[in-house]
């Protein structure tokens, strides 16, 4: 029956794909994961099973078969020794999908403490929100680097959250082949037949045996300590002539006017930034993406700045109502921040409300005016004929342009 549901729900619209039967599916396979752990789409590596427990890192190869088999016989029953890798491969997901709790949010498991908020359903509903803010900011393209010039085989999606973007853009180019990343297994599990989900960390060596043609990372300037060290593993799993872009906010933000001097949001917003820091994955590395992508080596570097306002305050209509939507966005994700990183400063959990009440209150009532700058940056990965002869690398790796 759960085969022929999501056989069902393959023919539904792009459009009411975040319907009600949508989300319920959804939701079902989020709150039972072991009963349709040969089901998922979200792909476990050999690496994740072994940093779980040493014991179960003789199930990896057999994890990896799963992957194979999500659209498998619903009907089919594990017995005999089968039956024990059914329980074990019941147990990695049970690790991966038993959040930690703390303060009334749940945070992923995998690598706890790594990405500050939370990734329950309500953060998941925000991030849904934020990307069609974000996609509509950018008028409704999924892009900005070049990529229809060239051949798109593999793609990847850094960070990808709940997928959507993932989603969208594999529906978008159904003969592409899409991996999504992320730590937390939060994605939704009807998907186009050519993407699939993996949690994993970035910032650990990248193993996948492909390389790819265009590697997305948006939203990620609260993910990385070393965000040059991810962009160098970037560089060495793009393909030739294959581009990266990166699509993030530039903080601290801008206003439309002063602030007051005892503003509550100016001041929440100061200890986010402080808290980033101490934990050593500053806030702040935006303006920098386009000096790592060089020093990497990536060429044709093309750097766009856009401004969005987190209020309807702005006069053009676009930006009121894109204005509009990024203020809910905002109240939730400084809710969905405030608690855990406010708690590294030795906040109380009743001073923080205290301060996140005042700081909603101005942004609500547009005391204030905050704005955020949109960076995109898009690199390109040169080919040989980017390079004179005596500057080729001859270890068989790929020319860097000089």
């Amino acid at each position: 029956m759960i085969r022929a549901f999501r056989e069902y729900l393959k023919y539904i619209p792009n459009q009411t794909k975040e319907s009600g039967i949508y989300r319920f599916y959804n939701s079902v396979l989020r709150a039972f994961p072991p009963v349709f752990s040969k089901m998922t789409d979200t792909q476990f590596p050999d690496r994740i099973v072994e940093s779980l427990k040493p014991e179960q890192a003789v199930f990896a190869q057999e994890v990896q078969a799963v992957k194979s088999s999500a659209y498998g016989d619903s009907t089919s029953t594990f017995d005999g020794e089968d039956s024990d890798f059914a329980s074990s491969l019941t147990s990695v997901r049970s690790s991966l999908y038993n959040h930690v709790q703390e303060h009334g949010r749940t945070y992923h498991a995998y690598k706890d403490g790594k990405y500050v908020l939370p990734n329950d359903e309500k953060e998941q509903d925000r991030l849904d929100r934020q990307h069609q803010i974000l996609k509509q900011h950018l008028d409704g393209q999924l892009a900005l680097a070049p990529i229809e010039s060239i051949q798109l085989n593999n793609v990847l999606d850094v960070a990808t959250g709940t997928g959507l973007w993932a989603v969208e853009f594999a529906d978008k180019y159904p003969d592409t082949n899409v991996i999504g990343t992320d730590l937390s297994p939060i994605q939704p599990d009807m998907v186009p037949p050519n993407l699939t989900f993996e949690v994993d960390d970035a910032e650990d060596e990248w193993l996948f045996r492909q390389s790819f043609d265009y590697i997305h990372l948006r939203a990620v300037v609260t993910c990385f300590a070393n965000p040059a060290a991810v962009i160098r593993s970037a560089y060495a799993a793009t393909t030739p002539g294959g581009y990266i872009e990166f699509q993030d906010g530039v903080f601290p933000l801008q206003y439309g006017r002063t602030p007051p001097r005892d503003s509550a949001f100016v001041r929440l917003f100061s200890l986010l930034l402080e808290s980033a820091e101490r934990a050593g994955r500053p806030w702040t590395i935006a303006p920098r993406y386009s000096g790592w992508l060089r020093e990497a080596g990536f060429v044709d570097v093309t750097e766009e700045t856009r401004r969005i306002a987190i209020g309807p305050w702005m006069e053009d209509a676009k930006s009121k109502k894109l204005g509009a939507w990024n203020m809910d966005n905002w109240v939730d994700g400084i809710r969905a921040a405030a608690p855990r990183m406010l708690d590294r400063l030795g906040w109380t959990g009743e001073d923080t409300e205290a301060l996140l009440c005042l700081a909603v209150d101005e942004l609500v009532q547009t005391r204030i005016r905050p704005m955020m700058d949109m960076i995109v940056v898009w690199g390109r990965k040169p080919v040989a004929e980017d390079v004179p002869e005596e500057a080729r690398v001859q270890d068989g790796t790929e020319p860097k342009a000089v």
